[in-house]
C-alpha cells in the first residue's frame, strides 16, 4: 500500500514541476515575468560592465556643465569690464589730450637734447624753467633759457 502512494506522490510532483517549468517559460517569453534578468548587449562584444563608469560619466557631464556656466559668467564679466574700461579709457583720453603746453614742453625737451643735454637733465631743466617763466614758442624758450644763468 505504501508503494501505491509513493507512485501517486511522485507522479503528482513531476506533473507539478512540469507545469511550473512550462508556465515559467511562457511567462518569460511573453514578458510577464516579475524578476527579469537583464543582459547587456555589450556582453556579446566582450565588454565588462563597470558600474563606476556610469558614475564617472555623470560626474564628467556635471563638471562640463559647471565649466560652461563659469565660462558664460566669465564672458559676461569680461564684457561688463570691457564696457567700463572703454568708458574709462574714453574719459582718460579726453583728459589726456595733449595741450599746447604739453607739446611745447616736449618740443623744448627735444631741443635741449639736440643741443647735447641728456634726457633726464633736459626734463629737469625744462620743468624748472616753466615753473618760473612762461613762453609761447620753442624759439622763445631757447632764447630765454640760454639768457638765464644756469646753476
Amino acid at each position: 500500500m505504501a508503494e501505491d502512494y509513493t507512485g501517486i506522490i511522485s507522479l503528482f510532483l513531476s506533473i507539478t514541476f512540469l507545469f511550473y517549468c512550462i508556465k515559467s517559460f511562457f511567462d518569460g517569453y511573453s514578458g510577464k515575468c516579475k524578476n527579469k534578468i537583464e543582459v547587456s548587449d555589450n556582453f556579446d562584444l566582450g565588454y565588462v560592465y563597470n558600474p563606476r563608469e556610469n558614475i564617472l560619466n555623470d560626474r564628467i557631464l556635471y563638471l562640463e556643465k559647471q565649466i560652461s556656466s563659469l565660462q558664460e559668467k566669465s564672458r559676461k564679466s569680461n564684457q561688463k569690464q570691457k564696457d567700463t574700461t572703454t568708458k574709462r579709457s574714453y574719459q582718460k583720453h579726453e583728459e589726456q589730450l595733449p595741450t599746447k603746453d604739453d607739446s611745447l614742453i616736449e618740443e623744448c625737451i627735444l631741443a635741449l637734447q639736440k643741443l647735447g643735454y641728456k634726457t633726464q637733465d633736459a626734463k629737469r631743466a625744462v620743468d624748472s624753467f616753466f615753473r618760473k617763466n612762461s613762453v609761447k614758442t620753442v624759439n622763445e624758450f631757447v632764447l630765454e633759457f640760454f639768457k638765464k644763468p644756469q646753476k
